[in-house]
């Protein structure tokens, strides 16, 4: 018997090695003889070193200045051709001798090309090889242009790779066994939540597909893009394998066999596009470097992060370091700290939306329903701009608030247990901003309850004495800065009516595509049928949402974000969709059809932030 599984196990991963490795020849053939590099276009740096910062001309036009001596790297085409290497070069500094050449160099071989004012397009034809992953040197006298001082080589705008379009190139083995090892990943994670064959099945070719055109389009980083992926997959395989009893227990028998199907099908699509987008090596994030740099501080063992926060006004303040202790043991498995971060925060950050199911789903609300909850808060721009901006702390921070909700909804009452006292100590101590909302919702909440909610008084009496100690320590050992550090406003706080108009229009960047219509949900609060516990829950968060605005309008300090409220607002109208709409026949599957065209819809700037470099907007997160 054991026999006849490892034998279907050794034939299922021979005939899925054989469909990737015609499905990479075929991409291959239809989009990878021609690879560019827009060299100034954000990403680059993966694939070109040795350069200055990316700079853009007034036609729209983007480079770099190289330095003295520049490096281009080219990899993952498995092809004994030749190839043609095309440099387009905008020009030289103005004072550069009009003797200067430039020297380049690859696979053993060099040439020395003369170098002119104005803008050249030098091609190269590179002799066959059958290495696949080489680079390309480029050696250049340099030049200062006071007061620029910077010492200047060539501005680089362009590199292209092709190879002939009649010849068959195939990928390399390593990065077929690296696909191998995802969809092989995928197909036991679906197993672990036992999902039907079906599901099974489209998932797989879903996976396979992807994989295929992302190795044919970006043959120059898909190593890069899918052995991150490999990793990102083993991870949430464990976390599936340790979580696998409770889902069967809790999740499982609150769905029909259709409902879990689709819950699996678009938890995993939800899941895992933020996450192909940020291992995506030309995404990277706006904050990467400087994530980057306090994980190295951190690892050499300085608890001490001096920041100034934008959301203070720039006063200069110790930014916690909870983040980053959470994110240091990585750094056994990896070395580049981007990666790190982007990976950690991302990983958590696309399970948002089946967090939100999970809690209307322990809150009795219809499945279809909660399916559709996921897909919206997964399908909103905000998500794309948080992470492009990559505001690490306050993802994480808002990810362990959700965290701490379903865990309460696998509670029969309102009481701290060591788990979750454990959650809101790690939110509050994660950033400054996060615990300055986090500590007023939460206690907001706790005080309402206190109050109105007689039958669990003495529960809500044990949190508010847990979040006064939490916070002490917390002052003790983090913000201590809020008695030390005094700092200077650098901004004056704007006039009413120009703060108004920004808040107004941060708002309906926010709540894209609903706009400010998506405010008024707040008046649907008396209207719905809750447990008490639940009804102030959302009251303390309104409070504390509308509490922050009056604060930004009369003194203009921006001291929150708009996706903190977001998940609450989604939930608390659909939960008025689902008790006072129910009659209308068939609006859930109209709800989830909705859904589904506004996440399709968005992932076209999903497409354009990670291949074009678009930058989304930062203004939904400011007001």
């Amino acid at each position: 018997m054991v026999f006849k599984r490892l034998a279907q196990v050794g034939l299922g991963l021979v005939g899925l090695s054989i469909v990737l490795f015609l499905g990479n020849l075929l991409s291959l053939r239809l989009f990878g003889p021609t690879q560019q590099i827009d060299i100034g276009n954000w990403g680059d740096q993966n694939s070109f070193a040795g350069g200055f910062e990316q700079e853009q001309n007034s036609q729209g036009e983007t480079y770099r200045w190289t330095q003295a001596q520049a490096w281009i790297r080219l990899q993952g085409l498995n092809s004994a051709n030749p190839r043609l290497l095309s440099l387009q070069v905008g020009g030289v500094p103005p004072r550069l001798p009009l003797s200067a050449t430039l020297q380049i160099s690859t696979l053993n071989a060099s040439v020395v090309l003369p170098l002119a004012q104005t803008a050249r397009n030098y091609q190269l034809l590179i002799p066959a090889t059958n290495q696949q992953d080489w680079q390309v040197e480029l050696r250049v006298p340099t030049q200062q242009v006071l007061p620029d001082p910077r010492f200047l080589g060539i501005r680089l705008d362009h590199v292209q790779l092709q190879t002939p379009s009649n010849v068959w190139a195939s990928s390399t083995w390593q990065l077929l066994l690296v696909q191998v090892a995802i969809v092989s990943s995928l197909i036991g994670l679906l197993l672990l939540l036992k999902a039907d064959k079906l599901t099974i099945a489209g998932l797989s070719l879903l996976s396979i597909g992807s994989l295929n055109l992302i190795t044919g389009k970006f043959v120059l980083v898909a190593w890069a893009w899918q052995l991150r992926l490999l990793i990102v997959m083993l991870a949430a395989t464990l976390i599936i394998c340790c979580l696998r009893s409770l889902i069967q227990s809790q999740i499982r028998p609150l769905l029909s066999k259709q409902e879990y199907r689709y819950l699996i099908i678009f938890s995993v699509i939800t899941f895992f596009i933020p996450l192909i987008s940020i291992l995506f090596p030309n995404f990277g994030s706006h904050d990467r470097l400087i994530h980057a740099d306090r994980l190295d501080q951190v690892a050499q063992g300085s608890g001490l992060l001096l920041d100034k926060l934008y959301e203070f006004q720039g006063r200069e303040t110790i930014t916690p370091t909870t983040f980053y202790l959470l994110a240091l043991p990585l750094k056994l498995l990896l070395q580049n700290n981007g990666v790190i971060i982007e990976g950690l925060y991302t990983f958590l950050h696309a399970s948002s939306g089946l967090l939100v199911a999970i809690i209307l789903l322990r809150w009795k609300v219809r499945p279809s329903i909660a399916l559709a909850a996921m897909i919206f808060i997964s399908a909103m721009p905000l998500q794309l701009t948080i992470l492009w901006w990559g505001f690490a702390p306050q993802i994480v921070g808002q990810w362990l608030v959700l965290l701490f909700l379903a865990s309460l909804s696998f509670q029969a009452t309102p009481q701290p247990n060591l788990w979750t006292i454990g959650l809101v100590s790690l939110a509050l101590w994660m950033h400054n901003g996060v615990a300055l909302l986090t500590g007023v919702w939460l206690a907001s909440y706790w005080v309402l309850g206190f109050v109105f909610d007689v039958a669990q008084r003495k529960h809500y009496r044990a949190w508010l004495i847990c979040l006064i100690g939490i916070s002490l320590f917390g002052l003790l050992a983090i913000y201590i800065d809020l008695f030390t550090t005094t700092g200077t406003t650098q901004a004056q706080p704007m006039r009413i009516t120009t703060q108004l108009t920004a808040v107004i229009n941060g708002l309906s960047a926010s709540f894209a595509p609903f706009g400010i219509i998506f405010i008024a949900t707040v008046f649907l609060l008396p209207f719905i049928k809750l447990e008490k516990s639940l009804k102030l829950l959302f009251l303390a968060s309104i409070l504390t949402f509308f509490g922050f605005i009056s604060i930004d309008l009369l003194l203009g300090v921006q001291v929150r974000y708009g996706y903190f409220i977001v998940p609450f607002l989604l939930m608390l109208s659909l939960i008025f969709i689902d008790q006072c709409l129910f009659v209308v026949k068939y609006v859930d599957y109209g709800l989830i059809i909705l859904a589904l065209i506004i996440y399709g819809s968005s992932l076209a700037a999903w497409y354009d932030a990670i291949v074009l470099g678009v930058k989304p907007s930062l203004l939904g997160l400011t007001h």
